[in-house]
């Protein structure tokens, strides 16, 4: 019971003490918001490396395979010096990306935390890999070498050779999978978001009435701050930075997704790999900021080429890949207005450098069994060939 002598209660001092939980309620909102915005884009950036660097390990072993048929169709130990310093390379930056993935470097940017079904994953493809290494090392140490035999030579590519598929299947399982992680995360992330968006409606709804409406217009800005970084986030997750086009995970998603549906439906399905001709020496002569405003010029080139209802994406460094949903004729004569953009973008003359590019058409057959690996490397071998040829020929317009 209240004794009559008791001071009356303050109605300040308990509004005042209703206005400080409330601040700090909104206090723990804000700092708990930002965290996860900056969590978010962490997150975003690491998981973007370690894809990144999950792809490019795909191509690294292709990049084996083909240098080390290069040796062996070399004649004489003079003629694999330049392959044999090739291959040492590419086998240096794969078993170092590779190591990377697994335990983390500082020179990749990656942290190497990866869950028990990576792990599992990267464990499955382990013999594979040390296989390859073995052989490709060996390779690359005795290319050059007088008493090197043709026996050994072939003995060594066919080892190599043999688990380049496995590795590859594996290794593009893992890029799948971090993928489907670094989603998995967002998700988490968006629930987080709206647990809190729920606790803040509930905590304005509650205080509002009394002292919180100037205070409500903060929390709505921070809150449209997270809806923001959210929308980026999820616009990097999708598409590729430097270029605008899709990225590689995107489109290898879009391209399943694709080949399914050729399946189903009996519908035509092309597959263009394009490697831009000529952008280590636009680099190497005029800095990488020419070579990404090429990288850039062309994606622009790409997307003003294909139809709303066909697809083009980033795959990797100066590689691109087109889905479209046509025949081979069709998607023959895409590629050539392609080309003729790219040659009128070129008789401007408003820049030391030109856009060329080889490209590899190759379609897909609804009633054969081939997986999207397969697809690929038919549409990256074509595209080798001309590539080749180019070179071969002097043609390549790139200057």
């Amino acid at each position: 019971m209240l004794d009559i002598h008791d001071p009356p209660l303050n109605p300040a001092l308990n509004l005042r003490n209703r206005y400080v939980l409330a601040l700090s309620l909104i206090a723990l909102l804000i700092i708990t918001s930002q965290i996860v915005i900056q969590l978010t884009i962490a997150w975003s950036d690491d998981d973007a490396r370690v894809v990144n660097v999950a792809g490019r390990q795909r191509m690294l072993s292709q990049k084996i395979s083909k240098v080390s048929l290069e040796i062996l169709r070399a004649e004489g130990p003079a003629l694999r010096v330049a392959p044999a310093a090739e291959l040492a390379g590419a086998i240096k930056t794969w078993s170092e990306s590779h190591d990377g993935l697994l335990s983390g470097s500082t020179t990749l940017g990656v942290k190497g935390r990866n869950s028990e079904r990576i792990l599992t994953l990267f464990a499955s493809i382990e013999p594979a890999y040390r296989e390859i290494l073995d052989a490709a090392s060996t390779l690359a140490t005795r290319a050059i070498a007088v008493d090197l035999a043709p026996t050994e030579l072939e003995r060594l590519n066919a080892r190599i050779l043999a688990r380049e598929n496995e590795f590859l299947v594996g290794m593009n399982a893992i890029t799948f999978q971090y993928d489907a992680e670094t989603r998995g995360r967002l998700d988490l992330i968006r629930l987080l978001e709206y647990i809190l968006l729920g606790v803040t409606v509930l905590t304005l709804s509650l205080e509002a009435i009394f002292i919180f409406v100037p205070a409500e217009r903060q929390i709505s800005r921070y809150f449209r701050d997270m809806k923001k970084a959210v929308e980026i986030l999820r616009e990097r997750a999708t598409f590729d930075e430097l270029s605008g086009v899709y990225n590689r995970a995107t489109g290898l998603f879009l391209l399943a997704r694709e080949m399914e549906k050729a399946r189903r439906q009996k519908t035509g399905l092309c597959l263009g790999f394009i490697d831009l001709d000529g952008l280590k020496q636009v680099n190497d002569g005029y800095g990488h900021d020419a070579g990404d405003a090429l990288i850039s010029e062309f994606a622009a080139l790409l997307q003003s080429t294909i139809r709303s209802e066909d697809a083009a994406f980033r795959y990797g460094g100066d590689e691109f890949a087109v889905i479209l949903s046509c025949d081979l004729a069709r998607a023959n004569s895409v590629i050539e207005r392609l080309r003729n953009l790219a040659e009128q973008r070129n008789s401007k003359k408003d820049r030391p450098w030109g856009i060329a590019f080889s490209c590899g058409l190759t379609e897909f057959d609804p009633g054969r069994e081939l997986s999207m690996e397969e697809l690929i490397a038919l549409a990256d071998e074509v595209m080798y060939r001309e590539k080749q040829a180019h070179k071969s020929a002097g043609t390549s317009p790139s200057r």
